[in-house]
Parts: C-alpha cells; sequence; structure tokens
C-alpha cells in the first residue's frame, strides 16, 4: 500500500513539472479472469488517480488470437486530465502492477486487467482496437470520435 501511495505522491508531484492544457482521454479496461471482480478493482484504481471519470457500459467480447481464453469483459473510461501521457500510461501500468499482472500471465493468455489509453487529446492509439465492433459501440455510447 504504502509504494503505491508513494507512486501516487511521485504522480502529483510530477503534475507541477509537466502540466499540460487538460486534454480528452479515452482507456480501455479489459479482462478475461475473474471479469467482474477485476473490473470492479481496475475502476475503483482509476477513479483514485482521476476525478469525474465517466465509464460506458460493461460488454462482453470474445478473444481474439487466444484460442484458450475465457471472453472478455470491456469497459471504456473517459476523462479530462492535465497529466502528460508518459505519467498517465506509467501510471495505468503501475495499476495493472498492482492489481496482479505480470509478463507470465499475458503471455499465457490470462489478462487479469489491461488498461489501455485508446486516445490523448486528439491522437488514437491503438489504431486496430479502434475497429473492433465493442469498441465502436462504447465508443458510441461516450460520444467519442
Amino acid at each position: 500500500m504504502f509504494v503505491f501511495l508513494r507512486i501516487i505522491s511521485i504522480f502529483a508531484e510530477k503534475i507541477k513539472d509537466n502540466m499540460t492544457e487538460a486534454k480528452d482521454l479515452i482507456i480501455s479496461i479489459g479482462t478475461n479472469v475473474d471479469q467482474s471482480i477485476n473490473m470492479f478493482m481496475g475502476k475503483q484504481r482509476l477513479e483514485e488517480l482521476f476525478h469525474n471519470i465517466q465509464y460506458s457500459s460493461e460488454i462482453w467480447s470474445d478473444p481474439i488470437d487466444l484460442p484458450e481464453s475465457d471472453r472478455f469483459l470491456n469497459c471504456l473510461a473517459k476523462v479530462r486530465t492535465v497529466h502528460g501521457f508518459k505519467q498517465v500510461h506509467q501510471a495505468l501500468k503501475q495499476i495493472e502492477r498492482r492489481c496482479g499482472v505480470s509478463q507470465a500471465m499475458k503471455h499465457s493468455g490470462t489478462v487479469k486487467l489491461d488498461l489501455d489509453i485508446l486516445k490523448y487529446g486528439d491522437e488514437r492509439m491503438h489504431e486496430a482496437d479502434w475497429e473492433r465492433p465493442h469498441i465502436k459501440l462504447l465508443m458510441n455510447e461516450l460520444n467519442v470520435e
């Protein structure tokens, strides 16, 4: 717990040095194991970092390129942030690790929690994800273009 609080403290300190104009941030949240629990845990951790976060509904999807995988539970989060891209990315990866995600799990097809930045300001990331039907549906729900 102390390590996570220290990371949040460092994150807050860096805001002063890396403040940017407020930008829209879209984060995809996905999990294929203990889905409801891990989705809840991921949302809780995001709310510790971001205020006024808005979530899409949660939607199930079939795994892609993971033949032995259970179905994925997916959700999008939308928030405005003044944090720089690098700081947001690092914070999301720290949340994943804190929730028990490891490289070994990822290689075995177990996705306890996956947090990806799909949009930061006007920049779109993970272009292939934008074409997935469930992502299109959730983006539309949040009025994201």
